[in-house]
């Protein structure tokens, strides 16, 4: 009986890491997906005098003073090849990016790794009001946080089901002792 009860909590345990990380990730994708429509609003509310380029350097400044807490890293290749980024970090170079010079017709979800950490990305087709290609707007959240928060659950899940088994056994021992 305690095997049984051991092996329902480590079930436990295992669905609730999963459903917790999908959870987790549905979010991020969410943050995502508001981060290019905001950026989408941003260049299209810009004055048509303004450029691409500094439509979108005005909005990485705007989001540099209002931090919402998460720190996307956040950035515009060009059909050039020019790079504009609020961040150090070469995402149009990592491996499995695929060049963001390629035309995109419709968004893109994928996950990216760089250096050790792994990221979660959107890239979303930035294109003038012609019509005409001009780049790939790309937004990516890191995905490490939402694995560390799945393990945590998971962890404290392990932690108070084996508590309550321990319990359990010792309550049980405790019942048959007094009925004998």
């Amino acid at each position: 009986m305690t095997a049984l009860l051991l092996v329902a909590v480590a079930a436990l345990c295992v669905l609730a890491y999963f459903i917790t990380l999908r959870n987790l990730n549905t979010a991020v994708d969410q943050a995502l997906s508001s981060e290019a429509s905001a950026y989408s609003a941003a260049v299209r509310s810009a004055p048509a005098s303004e450029a691409l380029v500094s439509a979108t350097r005005a909005y990485l400044r705007g989001r540099e003073t209002a931090s919402t807490g998460m720190n996307p890293v956040l950035l515009l290749v060009l059909s050039s090849g020019r790079v504009i980024s609020n961040s150090a970090l070469r995402f149009e170079t990592a491996p499995g990016n695929g060049p963001l010079t390629t035309p995109k017709n419709s968004p893109e979800f994928d996950d990216v790794t760089l250096g050790e950490t792994d990221y979660r990305t959107l890239s979303v087709p930035v294109n003038g009001s012609t019509g005409a290609r001009l780049g790939t707007f790309q937004v990516a959240l890191s995905a490490e946080s939402p694995k560390a928060v799945a393990a945590a659950v998971a962890a404290a899940l392990a932690a108070a089901g084996l508590l309550v088994l321990v319990l359990g056994a010792l309550v049980s021992v405790w019942a048959a002792r007094g009925a004998l």
